[in-house]
């Protein structure tokens, strides 16, 4: 059985110890009960004995002297009654022999002695003793019998014991018969008396002594056995139990404290309990406190490290890099020849890629800009992030404009190859930067930062992949940004935007198929705003989501309106932004506004571009395939230009792909070859889908389509936008054919 201990304070180890040296390994006191009990005993009896001795030795010597007169006064009785015959018949022959018979035949009688009254002495039997010695011991002491008729003398101090006993004739003192007994016998019955004394006052001490060891065994045996269990509990060891030796106190003491062991063992055992549970609970507090504490500690270094670098690349922040910015200035307002150069990158199109490709690998992305833009750059130069894919450089003792634009060259340069941005896809991504220059653009960091920025809308605007140095004149076009979205607002809410439909023909018959509607603005002061300019605005200011959910109710009311008068049934094509398409209630919206106009599903044609597919393509595929159910027909838009696998293409319910004008604007040749054209029709086909060829502008343009197999045709060789009632007229009054050799309608198309 486990032991168990408990703890004992200094001053009850202390009292035990006290204790045990006390009494000296507990033999002290076991001998002082043993001898106590023994004393007591031994008292006892030697007290018994005394009392007996004391009351029994004069009892025994009166017993003995009792027996000795008794004695001698039968043998003077026998004596008499010779004696009182001798005298009648005055022969004293007959007393003589009597008496020497009774001295012969006695072993106690010493000498018999008759006397007459006047001394004489009739008969004198003696044996063993001299007449010196008998004279010296007769004397009569004049004691009588309590009879009042014999003489004797004490003579229990000597040898002898002399009696005499009177001898009366007819009332007359006639003489003395004196008998001498000896008191040898007396002395050695006495002996024999003290010796049988002797002998029982040691077997009373022995048994005493026996009778004290047993008393004392059968008292101390218990006590010492609770002492050492005592002992034990006081020393920790709560397992000790005394065992119940005897029916008594001690007993009923030996289970109390057994007992109380007991009570004490499980009260530790409660303690104990009560400490662990307490333990478990302090050890959990505690390991939480230092958890809290880590969390803290981590968290305070994390947001200190925050404070200056971005938590995604691990580059200066805002904070930081305004921080050093000011500081270069500050050293530039000192040193004439010394500049700063501040440019602002912005990766081009990477909105695209993040919703291609999720936002995870956007952040991969971004963390792989950082590190190839860091390694172009000097020591001294600093690369930050601003948020989103916006990064600040700054580059400090730059001689002159051409050394700050060969060191964003560097950087631009670094986005040649392509960038893992997770573990399926590599993509390509170009890069804008826009350049300032201190003091030259400026000497306050938000005035060079206002300034790199405006150098970025117009690296932007060039076509990104490029840099900008900042010109005074970028100001005026930011102004007329700002101004555009004032007006752009203003026109969809007094109905400024106009649509206008460009036609699309089958290629083989010439048929006039379809139509797809393309917004324009018309504003009042600057005229035609080309989409190009107000498009990006409506998408920054969070308007294109309105803007397409009027285009397609107002071509579906057009659509009718055509259909009402007599148009052939033509198929209307509407472009939708990625952003609209995301919304979960497309179906259900698209739905509504066909019932609400009164138009045939099969009379609407949604485009969407190849990238905004992949964005969530099985979002996609449950749209796609929610509006095919309802008869909603399906394009693709700008094909080829993006991300989407021939797999993903498979489970979209797409009913035409348009080929983007990027594989069609150097065809010069009908003659001429290209793979790619070839390849997307054919896998059309085989998917059993129609292709609409776009930008078609030039007469080999068209005949290269119609080589390659294309279905259908769209662009200014064929028709241009035009508003609503030119497209209606011109197009009543005119049958178009693939095969007749139209005038070529010169310029640039403009599409959204």
């Amino acid at each position: 059985m486990r032991q168990q201990r408990v703890v004992l304070t200094d001053s009850a180890a202390g009292t035990c110890e006290a204790g045990a040296s006390r009494g000296g390994a507990s033999i002290p006191w076991r001998k002082r009960i043993t001898l106590r009990t023994a004393v007591l005993c031994w008292g006892g009896i030697v007290l018994a004995l005394a009392m007996f001795v004391v009351g029994m030795l004069p009892y025994q010597r009166h017993m003995v002297l009792d027996r000795m007169r008794t004695e001698a006064h039968d043998i003077a009785t026998s004596i008499d009654q010779v004696v009182a015959s001798a005298v009648v018949s005055e022969e004293y022959g007959a007393v003589v022999e009597h008496c020497m018979r009774v001295v012969k035949e006695s072993d106690s009688i010493v000498s018999v002695i008759i006397t007459r009254a006047d001394g004489f002495s009739l008969v004198h039997q003696k044996k063993g003793w001299s007449q010196e010695t008998l004279k010296g011991m007769w004397t009569p002491t004049g004691s009588t019998s309590p009879e009042g008729r014999f003489m004797y003398s004490d003579m229990a101090k000597q040898e002898v014991f002399h009696f005499s006993y009177p001898f009366e004739y007819s009332g007359i003192d006639w003489g003395w018969i004196h008998i001498c007994l000896s008191l040898r016998r007396y002395h050695a019955d006495m002996r024999q008396l003290y010796r049988r004394t002797f002998a029982l006052a040691l077997l009373c001490v022995a048994f005493s002594l026996v009778t004290s060891l047993v008393f004392a065994r059968g008292l101390t045996r218990p006590i010492h056995h609770l002492y050492q269990v005592t002992r034990r509990v006081a020393l920790g060891d709560l397992d000790a139990r005394a065992s119940r030796l005897s029916g008594d106190e001690l007993g009923s003491l030996a289970v109390s404290l057994n007992h109380m062991t007991e009570s004490l063992q499980r009260a530790q055992a409660e303690l104990e309990d009560r400490v662990r549970e307490r333990t478990a609970e302090l050890t959990a507090t505690n390991e939480a406190l230092e958890r809290e504490i880590a969390e803290r500690t981590r968290a305070e270094e994390r947001l200190n490290y925050l404070a200056f670098y971005d938590g995604l690349t691990g580059l200066p922040n805002r904070f930081l890099f305004y921080d050093r910015l000011r500081q270069a200035l500050a050293y530039c307002s000192r040193e004439a020849s010394y500049q700063v150069a501040v440019g602002i990158l912005d990766l081009d199109r990477f909105k695209e890629i993040n919703d291609l490709l999720g936002h995870e690998a956007g952040d991969q992305l971004l963390k792989e800009v950082a590190v190839r833009v860091r390694e172009q750059v000097r020591d001294a130069d600093t690369v930050a992030r601003m948020g989103g894919d916006e990064f600040f450089l700054l580059f400090p003792g730059v001689s002159e404009p051409e050394g700050a634009k060969a060191a964003v060259a560097r950087v631009i340069a670094a986005f040649s190859s392509p960038f893992l941005a997770s573990s399926r896809n590599d993509c390509y991504v170009s890069a804008s930067v826009g350049i300032a220059l201190a003091p030259k653009d400026g000497d306050d960091a938000d005035i060079l930062v206002r300034h790199a920025d405006l150098a970025l809308y117009r690296a932007k605007a060039e076509g990104g992949g490029g840099s900008s140095l900042f010109a005074p004149e970028m100001g005026t076009a930011m102004a007329e940004r700002s101004l555009m979205r004032t007006h752009l607002r203003k026109a969809i809410e007094h109905s400024q935007l106009q649509l206008h439909y460009q036609p699309q023909y089958e290629v083989l018959t010439g048929r006039l198929v379809g139509a797809e509607a393309l917004v324009r603005w018309s504003h009042p002061e600057w005229g035609m705003v080309p989409p190009a300019e107000f498009i990006p605005v409506a998408e920054e200011m969070g308007l294109l989501e309105t803007m397409d959910l009027w285009v397609m109710r107002t071509a579906c009311e057009q659509a009718k309106s055509w259909r009402e008068n007599g148009l052939p049934d033509l198929r209307m094509a509407v472009n939708v932004s990625s952003r609209l398409f995301q919304r979960a209630d497309l179906p259900e919206t698209v739905m509504g506004i066909l019932r609400d106009v009164g138009l045939p599903p099969q009379a609407l044609e949604i485009e969407i571009t190849e990238g905004a597919t992949m964005q969530d393509w099985q979002h996609t595929r449950r749209v796609l395939h929610k509006l095919s159910e309802q008869g909603v027909r399906i394009a693709l838009d700008d094909f080829g230009t993006g991300f989407c696998s021939f797999s993903y293409l498979k489970q979209f319910p797409v009913h035409t792909l348009k080929i983007d004008r990027s594989f069609i604007s150097d065809i010069v040749d009908e003659t001429a070859s290209n793979p790619i054209v070839s390849g997307i029709i054919a896998m059309a086909h085989a998917l059993g889908d129609t292709v609409v060829v776009e930008a078609v502008e030039t007469r080999p343009q068209m005949e290269f389509v119609r080589i390659q197999g294309g279905d259908y045709v769209q662009g200014y060789y064929t028709g241009r936008p035009v508003p609503p009632q030119e497209f209606q007229q011109s197009l009543i009054s005119d049958a178009v054919r693939v095969a007749a050799d139209p005038a070529p309608v010169s310029g640039s198309e403009e599409k959204r």
